[in-house]
């Protein structure tokens, strides 16, 4: 990857990373603010609601924005398309859920489903009708109209879902937040990307080679991910699952403001690199960079989850910290397998990643059955622990078939990040004994101080090793180019005074 394009790649990732994180930083802030005015089981009850809910919309998904950035060339017969499959997987779908609604308060045995879930169907439905337009943008690494779309979401979720908060204080403040986004993305998308609405499928040929194995790969996942949930709600007390849920959404979030923003830019990047052939070192950079940047907030989060859950949430919440810190672990160890679902898509395999997703859950499945009877949470924990490892495992595999990337050399890229999470880890564990519960002003301190001695060891460290190993091309170097293009321009403008 060259180094113009990869700063492009990163310019074009720093604006999807702003609207994300500013997404998830709205999601953090309501569920601050709702575990304070909820309760354990309020969030048990949202979480079971969301299961058929994400399972009927993974069986359903389908890769549009993905098409239209790989076609070569976009005209308005494939706008039209792509509307109009979203227009019919929308209608589908509202209409599946309605009927699965009574269904899943019998199979859940909570006869609030049925409401709940009619009301949580049209966020799926409402997410896939954005302007297929937007794409334009998307396709010249532009995602300046993206930002603007997923930020008023965000911003009417809001002060819409704190509203029935503050008047309800009931689960159906979650439920609000999770349709008000989609609701008003869809709406703000045709403003940035104005399109006219019209019916078509002449250019069907073009996604349906996608459809197959990325819906393959949506169901395998999203199945990994809710069959924690209805497994757990067997065998524990919705006050437990409560805990559980919000420790898995705490350990998800990272990733997610990570993972999310930067997907779209490294498949329009790839797909770049793949014609320059140059795909070996764009994903050896894409590895390292992701890894680096997630690495430690996952590990801080692993090693001080009992402080970080005392400091955020109220007493009754304070059981999450033992879910929380091995679930953080869990997110570690597949963070840099992550780009090659990006790669994959780029190269047309997109059943390698159906294949993927579908081990973790051969695996993941049986384990569960026998480790939850006699370990509860931990059971759930090892069970995705352990699939994960395979999960990886054939991720690197994959890598390898597709680009010839040598399982050494995967492990390789990530050398630095990993030196320098032991010195994180050396440090936080060693301030750890410093911690007391008694002050929470004490705790906030010194909690805050650790942390940011980790960070601080763990740049120093990842500094110094990559200096050692000849200043090679990556995050490091463009880190240092954009200091030292940031501190010339403050001294440009210190001498003009």
């Amino acid at each position: 990857m060259d180094d113009n394009f990869s700063k492009q790649t990163a310019k074009a990732g720093t604006w999807m990373y702003v609207a994300i994180f500013f997404a998830k930083f709205v999601d953090f802030f309501l569920l601050l603010v709702f575990a304070r005015m909820l309760s354990p089981q309020d969030f048990a009850v949202m979480a079971l609601g969301m299961v058929f809910v994400q399972l009927t919309e993974a069986v359903l998904e389908l890769p549009i924005a993905q098409a239209l950035i790989r076609v070569p060339k976009l005209e308005r017969a494939m706008f039209d398309t792509a509307f109009t499959l979203s227009f019919l997987r929308a209608v589908f779908i509202s209409g599946l859920l309605v009927l699965l609604a009574p269904v899943s308060a019998s199979v859940l045995n909570d006869d609030r489903m049925t409401l709940l879930v009619m009301i949580l169907a049209i966020g799926p439905a409402m997410r896939g009708l954005v302007s297929p337009k937007l794409e334009i943008y998307a396709r010249k690494l532009d995602f300046r109209r993206h930002a603007v779309v997923e930020i008023s979401g965000k911003l009417a979720a809001l002060v819409i879902a704190l509203s029935v908060a503050v008047y309800t204080r009931s689960y159906w403040a979650l439920a609000v937040a999770s349709i008000t986004t989609p609701i008003v993305m869809a709406i703000v998308s045709y403003f940035q990307a104005p399109y006219r609405p019209r019916f078509s499928l002449r250019e069907w040929r073009h996604f349906a080679d996608m459809i197959g194995w990325n819906t393959a790969s949506q169901i395998f996942t999203a199945t990994s991910w809710q069959i924690d949930i209805v497994f757990l709600s067997r065998f524990v007390t919705p006050d437990v699952l409560g805990k559980f849920n919000i420790a898995q959404r705490l350990a998800a979030t990272p990733m997610q403001i990570i993972s999310i923003p930067i997907g779209r830019p490294f498949l329009a990047a790839f797909s770049a690199l793949r014609e320059k052939g140059a795909l070996h070192g764009g994903y050896r950079k894409a590895s390292s960079g992701i890894f680096m940047i997630t690495a430690p907030i996952m590990a801080l989060l692993a090693i001080m989850s009992e402080p970080l859950i005392a400091i955020l949430f109220s007493e009754e919440w304070h059981g999450a910290a033992g879910y929380l810190s091995p679930l953080a672990l869990i997110v570690l160890l597949i963070v840099f397998c992550d780009p090659m679902r990006a790669l994959a898509m780029s190269l047309n395999k997109t059943r390698l990643i159906a294949a993927n997703s579908a081990l973790e859950v051969a695996i993941k499945v049986p384990l569960l059955y026998f480790s939850i009877k006699h370990y509860g949470v931990y059971g759930v924990i090892l069970a995705q622990a352990i699939s994960r490892v395979f999960s990886v495992g054939l991720c690197m595999f994959i890598v390898k078939h597709l680009i010839q990337f040598d399982f050494k050399d995967q492990i390789k890229a990530i050398y630095r990040p990993l030196v320098g999470l032991a010195a994180l880890t050396f440090v936080a564990f060693a301030g750890r004994s410093f911690i007391s519960y008694g002050d929470m002003v004490s705790l906030v301190i010194t909690t805050g101080t650790i942390a940011a001695l980790g960070l601080g060891a763990y740049i120093v460290s990842v500094w110094v090793t990559w200096r050692s190993a000849g200043r090679p091309d990556g995050l490091e170097k463009m880190a240092q180019d954009f200091a030292l293009a940031l501190a010339a321009r403050v001294r440009n403008k210190t001498l003009r005074r």
